[in-house]
């Protein structure tokens, strides 16, 4: 991991049903696959921390990818 370059931050939060800590995990896992293999040379570090209201919310800093316009 290169942290010399540039990070995006990104936020995933579940909004309408609580998920079980096994899967908020299983979502995540999910969610690296998926990032792996559409940015083979990207990274990130993640911490889990819940809402206020106790829904999970994953905070990343993700490196290694390029910019994409929301």
């Amino acid at each position: 991991m290169d942290r010399q370059e540039d990070a995006l931050f990104l936020s995933l939060t579940w909004h309408e049903v609580m998920p079980s800590p096994e899967e908020a995990k299983a979502a995540l896992n999910r969610f690296s696959m998926k990032f792996s293999r559409r940015f083979p040379g990207g990274s990130y570090v993640w911490k889990l921390e819940p809402q206020e209201r106790g829904f999970p919310h994953f905070h990343l800093f993700v490196y290694g990818v390029p910019w994409v316009d929301p």
